[in-house]
């Protein structure tokens, strides 16, 4: 019951913060997330075969998995990949669930390597944000869930795992819900859009972004350049809407790249919103 209890209440912290994720790419990660929260949940309320367990608790890698496609057009057709991701993951318990029956099922070599990987890629988009502390938590979801299929040198026992990993991930989602807002009230409305967009999308798609941006720039001779934190000269002088005022024509272009460039993640109302908020 107590995982159960677990599960609502990490469904209530998504629900409330449905409007971060409303006008993004980000929907289809929401919904794995509570998808993978629940399933754990529920075979460990019904005290399912291992097979089972295993295939809920895999489920935990497909929100990472749907946020690295998630770029227009192709975020639609990158759910099947994730998908996808769940099912070769899952295989060797689905095998025995379906075809061979009775016996046991085993997860090494690449497979478990390739677990290693998916939490390290993980860690490291949530972690490249503000959200840094919940980047290292939900790392932890994932290795105590799948822990006894790691390589030997880091597997280890825990009883009751997932329902430590359930704990783990609603403190996880919870510090990420309250967050205190960054105080952002003197940076120029394009900073904004970038800060926003780089917290809500994880480092991986940020630096993607990043070096797309200052490619154009260079090819453009353009005197700006995008860093991780803000615009700035090519010198490195913090820039603002405003220092460029006299060159309006040069203003508006920049602002129209980073609206073309997030486009593909956002809707305009999302960044709209942006300019309004600190």
């Amino acid at each position: 019951m107590a995982n159960l209890l677990i599960a609502l209440l990490v469904t209530i912290l998504l629900v409330t913060q449905r409007a971060r994720v409303k006008g993004t790419t980000l929907v289809a990660s929401w919904i794995w997330t509570a998808v993978s929260i629940w399933s754990i949940a529920m075979v460990q309320f019904f005290e399912s075969s291992p097979e089972v367990n295993y295939c809920a608790s895999v489920l935990v890698f497909c929100p990472v998995m749907s946020t690295l496609g998630a770029r227009r057009p192709q975020n639609r057709a990158w759910e099947f990949i994730t998908a996808s991701l769940w099912i070769i993951l899952a295989l060797p318990a689905l095998e025995v669930l379906f075809a061979r029956q009775g016996e046991s099922f085993d997860v090494r070599g690449l497979r478990s390597w390739f677990f290693v990987v998916l939490i390290f890629i993980s860690v490291s988009n949530i972690a490249l944000s503000r959200f840094w502390i919940s980047g290292i938590l939900f790392g932890v979801v994932q290795t105590l869930l799948v822990s006894e299929f790691l390589p030997t040198w880091i597997q280890f026992s825990m009883e009751s795992s997932a329902t430590v990993a359930l704990v783990v991930a609603a403190i996880a989602i919870g510090l990420a819900c309250f967050l205190p807002v960054t105080d952002r009230t003197g940076r120029s409305g394009i900073d904004r859009i970038w800060l926003r967009y780089r917290d809500t999308f994880g480092g991986l798609w940020a630096v993607r972004t990043c070096e797309s941006i200052n490619a154009y720039a260079r090819m453009q001779d353009w005197e700006i350049r995008l860093t991780w934190d803000a615009f700035v000269s090519v010198d490195g002088q913090p820039w603002a809407d405003h220092e460029l005022s006299s060159d309006s024509e040069l203003v508006e272009k920049i602002h129209l790249l980073l609206k073309n460039q997030l486009r593909r993640f956002v809707d305009d109302a999302w960044i709209e919103t942006c300019l309004k908020r600190v």
